[in-house]
């Protein structure tokens, strides 16, 4: 379906016979495939398992293998559950073997998003629209250190849907941007960043997009309002795949940011396991045959598995 698009990243229009079904998670369906849940940049995402008359198949898709929240478990730990004993051929994503960068674990994502929220003034961290794990972590932790959570994106929107169900205490505490000037969810109210949170930096946490962020201030100048956030920081998650950061010019953003006295962190949290976790995916899977997928690294990635497999 992908072969004649120009960017892996469109969406590309289905067969008109194809049919869409909503999938179940870790039950067996007619075609004999399981989905298994894992933790991704994105909410939900899953690996599939295979069970053929002769052999299993796994795929794991794109997944951290440390989860950032309890929203699923770790693929060991499910595996487990599930009585997954080992199987047949895996197919293994290896995305950051590839990566001339070190992305940070989920323990090091918390510990230093909570440092910034106690150091600093008014703490806005930039995420992907579908990266709910991320979303409920910045809620967590701006509770625990007494910060209410202001939504200032429409795309993030949809998450309140899902707190609502996973985290109903917390909805008090969240808040949705006047300025997006869009119906407020239930049971949620509205602040305004201009007049309530810019003013009382402190007090809140915002969660935007930097499209979104870097639009508020545009309007801002516009305005000609006049305001030091001197001391407020930008929190930026690298939201993935890797394009779609280009969505905003990062040297404007970092400029615009800069001339209002904000200072900008870039906490690189991947949506991939990271290549220290691939012995553990290994002993967790204990695959026959290893085909490596996503990853520029397959001759590395199949040595790694042949050495691990050998120690047994």
């Amino acid at each position: 379906m992908y072969k004649t698009s120009q960017n892996w990243l469109a969406y590309v229009s289905p067969d008109y016979t194809t049919q869409i079904k909503e999938i179940e998670s870790k039950k067996e369906d007619e075609n004999r495939v399981m989905a298994i849940p894992v933790s991704h940049g994105c909410f939900p995402a899953y690996s599939f398992l295979y069970y053929g008359d002769d052999l299993t198949i796994f795929y794991s898709g794109d997944f951290r293998f440390e989860p950032l929240t309890n929203l699923v478990p770790q693929l060991d730990e499910i595996l487990r559950e599930l009585g997954i004993d080992g199987v047949d051929i895996a197919l293994v994503e290896g995305t950051n073997f590839s990566a001339d960068y070190a992305p940070i674990t989920t323990t090091m994502f918390r510990e230093h998003l909570s440092l910034i929220l106690r150091e600093k003034e008014l703490v806005s961290v930039s995420i992907d629209p579908l990266d709910l794990e991320t979303f409920l972590t910045t809620l967590e932790l701006s509770l625990l250190l007494g910060r209410d959570l202001v939504i200032g994106s429409e795309r993030l929107l949809w998450m309140i849907d899902e707190i609502e169900q996973l985290k109903p205490e917390a909805l008090d505490k969240i808040y949705i941007s006047e300025e997006l000037q869009v119906p407020t969810p239930l049971p949620t109210k509205n602040v305004s960043l201009v007049n309530d949170v810019f003013k009382n930096p402190e007090n809140y946490v915002v969660l935007i997009e930097p499209v979104g962020l870097l639009q508020i201030l545009r309007k801002l100048k516009i305005w000609g309002e006049s305001l030091n956030l001197t001391g407020s920081v930008v929190v930026l998650t690298d939201p993935e795949p890797k394009e779609s950061i280009k969505e905003v010019e990062e040297r404007a953003l970092r400029a615009w940011l800069r001339g209002f006295g904000i200072q900008t962190f870039r906490l690189r949290l991947s949506g991939h396991y990271l290549p220290h976790q691939f012995s553990q995916i290994i002993n967790a899977l204990k695959p026959k045959r290893l085909i490596p997928i996503h990853t520029e690294e397959t001759e590395l990635i199949i040595r790694l598995f042949q050495k691990f497999t050998r120690r047994k």
